[in-house]
């Protein structure tokens, strides 16, 4: 985003900047990178971060949408490939009165307000280039309620019980949405959703390309096949982050999860260019950078919690990854 320090973001959200390059990204990164972009830019972030960029991570199927030939059929792209592109977050699409675009988590996933909002401005940042000064939305659905929303990130620095979120949260939310989404937003549903006015999104789009469409949507495909790999790394990482502090753990445990040999596991992992020894560690270091810099634990917990079976180790550990004390790197 023009104007925003990556570097700064990430080094906030203790999160690696090659894990952005994997192709997928667990919603733990996504929610720890908003928080520390609205720590330090404020709780606009999950508005100001969609502007200017294409509908989705993935350069092929934002094209295809682009090109549709309506919005509707760009909605209905993004539904039929949304579980290609996430397996947090589950899409869905109908059309009544209104046509009715929205989604919600799944599997326990833990979405964060802003980051949840923020898919929901590229949406309708996607509508209003389809069809330039012609969207015109009913309402606006968000899943958390207008004090959660503005509740202070966990790495800011902001006083948890600020006037604003103590005394007007309903209006204060409601100004910094309103404000982008031009219509009522109703809080506290089941899920986020768009409703739009359902006529205007069937009008043909003036950047309407039929074959460009259908060629893009078709490289996404392809790209899918390349990225299964990462999607099952990234699963592996998600089961090692939440047994960490399990005795257990182990790579017959990990096997076991997937319902493969350990062989099997091993070669999957080696087509990665990793194995579960450099797995684990890589986890425990992010792991260890988030706890530090966004939790009130102390060493001693962290440790525990990551699995260390004494401070010692983990200290020795952590000197090994960041050249630095646990102490040092939570005083910076």
């Amino acid at each position: 985003m023009a104007g925003w320090d990556d570097i700064a973001i990430l080094n906030k959200a203790g999160i690696d900047p090659e894990i952005l390059t994997k192709g997928y990204c667990s919603f733990d990164v996504y929610n720890d990178v908003m928080d520390a972009a609205e720590a330090l830019y404020g709780k606009t972030a999950c508005i100001d971060s969609r502007l200017g960029i294409l509908p989705t991570t993935f350069n092929s199927l934002s094209l295809a949408m682009l090109s549709s030939s309506s919005l509707f059929e760009a909605l209905q792209l993004l539904n039929r490939h949304g579980k290609s592109t996430t397996n947090g977050i589950e899409f869905f699409i109908s059309e009544g009165d209104s046509l009715f675009f929205g989604f919600k988590s799944i599997d326990n996933q833990e979405l964060h307000p802003s980051v949840a909002i923020s898919i929901l401005v590229t949406i309708l940042k996607t509508a209003r280039f389809i069809h330039p000064n012609k969207v015109t939305l009913e309402c606006v659905e968000v899943a958390h309620s207008a004090r959660e929303f503005l509740r202070p990130p966990v790495n800011s620095t902001e006083i948890q019980d600020n006037e604003s979120y103590d005394l007007e949260p309903y209006s204060t939310a409601n100004a910094i949405l309103e404000s982008y989404f031009k219509s009522p937003i109703m809080w506290g549903s089941d899920h986020y959703a768009i409703h739009f006015i359902s006529p205007k999104a069937h009008e043909p789009s003036i950047y309407a390309n039929h074959d460009l469409m259908l060629k893009c949507e078709q490289s996404w495909l392809e790209e899918v096949q390349s990225l299964e790999e990462s999607k099952f790394l990234l699963s592996v990482q998600h089961f090692i982050r939440a047994n960490l502090d399990h005795e257990s753990l182990s790579i017959e445990l990990l096997a076991k999860e997937f319902g493969i040999s350990v062989r099997t596991l091993q070669r999957r992992l080696d087509l990665e260019s990793t194995n579960f020894k450099s797995t684990l560690e890589t986890v425990r270091k992010l792991e260890a950078v988030r706890l530090i810099k966004q939790s009130k634990k102390n060493i001693s917990e962290v440790a525990y919690t990551l699995g260390f079976s004494d401070v010692t180790n983990f200290s020795r550990a952590f000197r090994r990854w960041f050249d630095k004390t646990p102490e040092q790197f939570r005083k910076e």
